[in-house]
């Protein structure tokens, strides 16, 4: 009887040491049991055919498909390049295949970055995806949280065409609770494209504790900005120097990226007191928002000016990190006399510009405009693209917060959004004419046009007068109107609006013109027969900063005698453009050029279009509109050897007057361009 009680006591007490090394709170103990730690297969509702906006990248998809025990804080982001989600080449042919969306990393280096993957305690992980190239063109690795070091996990597949890879082993040091993967496409390669990844553990495992990248993962010595700033004080701002090794710095955004009026590889950032201020450019395209925390490792990057503003050039992603959100600074109240004369002093940094005026001949921020506070005149520039550039100017004086620049020897300042510009005196009278300041009309055709305005705080009635008003027009109340004359020709109107003692002018031009005929080249020497010294006649070469010199191409020209090779340097693109005027709203145009012997580097497009339609002289925003795709193509161009065409086809907006044709060879790129056209079908 004893025996058996004691037998049976042993017995329990096995139990219950057996059942305590199986716990599944033990994260050390292995478990016959696999459990998912993150999948993702991209969503199944993107189809073949390409949205009307493009494929979308990792910053705009929205259908992705998270799943897994570690999977509730992941966040995807790119570098080095674009990378997409495309329906047109779905996955298939292998086990788990889900068709549909992939991503595509584009040439150049581009990678994806799925960050915060909890490994929920496990140790020992299995990786596997789908790809459709061979190993040699698709580079796996990664990185635990807080670390800089990227793992490489090595893998073979030497078959291309959509396959599986799997049982990939990732041996992880104990505590560690996140990693990030990263998907990096060949620089030799158009694209590559993966889907299905999928990390798998036999490990216990335990809740997930995520550990985002926040707070320091460099041990270089911090710098300030000041100190950085002070390490080049070239005069000529010309000059380019080196950043000593293991320097950081750390500081505030200032800049915008969700409202466009800032590059998207360009971060306007400041210290915390913002005494100091700092532009750097990354070698892609960044995440970081309006009142990040960030530090940057700058150990090693050059530290050189573009168009005499200092930035640091060409950091790499993954040496930046953001430590906090939410953060605010404090602008410098200056004055323009003050911030002109001390341009070196203010340049970057965030200031607030009292009882500002602001003029622009399209009464919109779009491009530059001019700001007086009464001490003085500067520039506030706004781009094409930024998603308040359409928005029209206000009326009173206001109070403006921006960040200081320039462009050679302009200076000027730019605000971040809408939030930056605040009335300064709401009470005071104004008026403004707030129509386009241009127009046109065919010969011997019917001509009118009616000027709009805005009054604030006035309660007079407004009036419309012109001093210089041609004969064959007359006014009624805000509207001109008349018979075009039967000779091409350009008039400049005086137009002033009254009310009362206020009073606003605005130049108006009319251009009257013959009509165009369907299939003429609007392009002047679109086939570069003639040249004026080393540039195509009726053709400007733009540089930004910097370009090789414009070359001649006499032999094998796709037609005619010449062709023109462009080519941009290490440091910048060449622009070769011509303006044209006298486009019809509404009407379809064909587009095209000629390109061979082209190039396209690590993290660059090559060569490309990059065209606009225009108002009044100044490029219409490419953002959301129909054109941008074909005129602005975030796609780049194959290398090709033998005379390629590039054409499309375009509708000219409603407020189109002019086009400006563009091609850009980019960074360290060239290639050989003939025949480009502009015809209305």
């Amino acid at each position: 009887m004893k025996t058996t009680k004691l037998f049976a006591s042993m017995f329990m007490a096995m139990a219950v040491a057996f059942s305590a090394c199986t716990n599944v709170n033990d994260p050390d103990e292995d478990s016959n049991e696999e459990t998912v730690i993150y999948s993702e297969n991209f969503g199944t509702t993107l189809t073949a055919t390409k949205p009307d906006a493009g494929w979308p990248t990792t910053s705009d998809y929205t259908e992705y498909i998270k799943e897994g025990k570690g999977s509730s804080a992941v966040v995807y982001s790119s570098e080095g390049g674009i990378v997409s989600f495309r329906g047109n080449q779905p996955s298939t042919g292998y086990t788990g295949a889900s068709g549909s969306a992939n991503a595509m990393a584009a040439a150049g280096g581009a990678s994806l970055i799925i960050k915060n993957i909890a490994t929920c305690g496990a140790k020992n992980l299995v990786l596997s995806f789908g790809s459709i190239v061979v190993s040699d063109t698709l580079a796996v690795s990664y990185r635990i949280s807080g670390t800089t070091e990227w793992v490489p996990v090595v893998y073979s597949k030497d078959v291309s065409g959509w396959g599986l890879v799997e049982n990939l082993k990732i041996t992880l040091p104990t505590g560690t609770n996140t990693i990030n993967l990263k998907f990096t496409a060949a620089k030799t390669q158009y694209g590559t494209r993966f889907d299905d990844i999928k990390i798998i553990t036999k490990d216990a495992v335990s809740q997930p504790v995520v550990d985002t990248d926040n707070g320091t993962v460099s041990n270089a010595t911090e710098i300030s900005i000041a100190e950085v700033r002070a390490l080049n004080t070239d005069a000529a701002k010309v000059t380019a120097v080196t950043i000593p090794d293991e320097k950081k710095i750390v500081g505030i955004v200032v800049s915008d990226g969700v409202n466009l009026n800032t590059d998207t590889r360009n971060l306007q950032m400041v210290s915390l007191d913002n005494s100091a201020g700092i532009m750097v450019r990354f070698d892609g395209v960044h995440s970081f928002s309006l009142g990040d925390k960030v530090e940057i490792v700058v150990s090693g990057q050059s530290l050189e000016f573009y168009k005499k503003l200092l930035q640091i050039n060409n950091v790499p992603l993954s040496n930046a990190t953001k430590i906090s959100s939410a953060n605010t600074v404090t602008p410098t109240t200056a004055t323009i006399a003050q911030i002109s004369a001390n341009m070196d002093v203010y340049e970057s940094r965030l200031v607030k510009i009292e009882n500002t005026n602001i003029t622009n001949a399209s009464n919109t921020y779009s491009g530059s405009s001019t700001i007086n506070d009464g001490t003085g005149n500067m520039t506030l520039y706004t781009r094409s693209q930024a998603t308040f550039a359409a928005t029209s100017l206000p009326l009173n004086a206001q109070n403006i917060t921006a960040f200081v620049t320039r462009y050679d020897d302009t200076k000027q300042v730019s605000i971040r959004n809408l939030n930056d510009v605040v009335s300064g005196n709401p009470n005071a009278p104004a008026l403004q004419i707030t129509s386009a300041n241009s127009a046109s009309v065919n010969v011997n055709e019917q001509f009118s046009h009616t000027f709009v305005t805005q009054e604030a705080n006035l309660t007079g009635t407004t009036v419309i007068t012109c001093a210089n008003l041609p004969s064959w027009l007359s006014i009624d109340g805000k509207t001109i109107s008349g018979t075009a004359p039967t000779a091409e020709g350009s008039f400049v109107l005086n137009i002033v609006a009254t009310n009362g003692s206020v009073t606003a002018n605005q130049t108006f031009t009319i251009a009257v013109k013959i009509p165009t005929a369907a299939g003429a080249n609007l392009l002047l020497n679109g086939s570069f027969e003639d040249f004026t010294g080393a540039v195509p006649t009726s053709w400007n070469i733009g540089i930004s900063p910097n370009n090789l010199p414009v070359e001649k191409i006499t032999t094998e020209a796709q037609n005619g005698n010449n062709a023109v090779k462009i080519a941009g340097d290490a440091n910048g693109r060449c622009d070769l453009r011509q303006v044209v005027s006298g486009i019809e709203a509404g009407k379809t145009y064909v587009v095209s050029f000629w390109y061979k012997a082209n190039t396209k580097t690590a993290s660059s497009s090559g060569i490309r279009i990059w065209s606009s339609f225009t108002k009044g002289g100044t490029s219409l925003s490419a953002t959301g509109a129909v054109w941008a795709s074909a005129l602005q193509p975030t796609a780049t161009y194959e290398v090709v050897t033998g005379w390629t065409k590039y054409e499309v086809e375009v509708v000219a907006p409603s407020d189109a007057d002019g086009f400006n044709f563009e091609i850009r060879a980019t960074k360290s790129n060239y290639g050989t361009i003939d025949n480009c056209s502009l015809v209305m079908k």
